[in-house]
């Protein structure tokens, strides 16, 4: 087994893993803050637009994995001069997938389903690095049609960036509002506790 077969498959395996504890883990019950709790709180957001913030960013996400797939397929077929082979398409589709499949999903689930602002953070740092690092790398060896599909990819991945930059902005915002319910029911226990030591 050779090391880019070694990788796609490892890649599968961590895909699968992915899935496995996304879908089928059990829903951790131990929340100190309840609904009427945070529901003062919530209220200071703008409910709607971080709903359309969100929506848009996933939308943009799903493009961006899709785009990132068909480039990688541009690039694969490319680089190999195959010609109509139906199974050679079928391998390139599944390398591809199984290279982006990982990053998309763990991106899903930290930034849109948990709302995290770590993850996104760390997107909105590396983003720029790498298109740096790679127009400065490989842009002189690309062909022509690459090169169109490069140009597209930079402004689709500069969109995803905007995109996210937004979401984090959002999602610290409800971060916030939920530390300042958290300190405010801590504040409640305290002083009902300090009434019942007099």
């Amino acid at each position: 087994m050779n090391s880019s077969a070694l990788f796609y498959f490892l890649s599968f395996l961590i895909t699968c893993f992915i899935c496995y504890w996304m879908l089928l883990r059990k829903k951790k019950v131990c929340c100190a803050l309840t609904e009427d709790d945070l529901k003062p709180f919530f209220e200071k957001l703008d409910l709607a637009r971080e709903e359309k913030v969100r929506k848009h960013w996933l939308a943009i996400l799903a493009f961006s994995s899709l785009y990132s797939v068909i480039l990688f397929l541009n690039n694969d077929w490319t680089d190999h001069n195959h010609t109509g082979d139906s199974f050679n398409f079928f391998i390139s589709l599944l390398k591809g997938l199984g290279m982006e499949l990982p990053g998309t999903l763990i991106t899903y689930y930290f930034a849109y389903k948990k709302r995290g602002t770590v993850w996104l953070l760390l997107q909105l740092i590396t983003i720029p690095i790498a298109i740096v690092i790679f127009y400065f790398t490989t842009y002189p060896e690309l062909t022509t049609s690459q090169l169109v599909f490069f140009v597209l990819d930079f402004f689709i991945e500069a969109y995803y960036w905007f995109c996210s930059l937004k979401l984090f902005k959002v999602n610290s915002e409800r971060k916030h509002q939920k530390a300042l319910a958290m300190k405010a029911k801590l504040e409640v226990n305290t002083s009902f506790l300090n009434m019942l030591v007099k």
